[in-house]
């Protein structure tokens, strides 16, 4: 499942998607499967799992991995001290 997010490129990936790609499902039956796993892979994966930072729900379409703008964000609140240095 973080592998078909990360694929995506930031894009959301529906739970069709995620029950054809991850479990081979050709019917698509009502199921908590995706939920249950993406909530697994939050609990995991993140801080406050009850407000995810990377791994976000979108509302309607599916679930988007948000790794570029999270990095940005963790560079930008490290203190100096801790920053990759630039080449300059």
């Amino acid at each position: 499942m973080l592998r078909l997010l990360a694929d995506a490129g930031g894009e959301p990936a529906s739970r069709v998607r995620f029950l054809a790609l991850v479990w081979g499902y050709t019917a698509f039956p009502p199921t908590r499967t995706v939920y249950n796993h993406i909530a697994h892979l939050r609990s995991l994966l993140e801080t406050n799992p009850e407000q995810p930072r990377w791994i976000k729900t979108v509302h309607g379409v599916g679930y988007r991995l948000e790794l570029a703008q999270q990095a940005s964000d963790d560079l930008n609140t490290m203190p100096n001290k801790t920053k990759p240095q630039e080449n300059v």
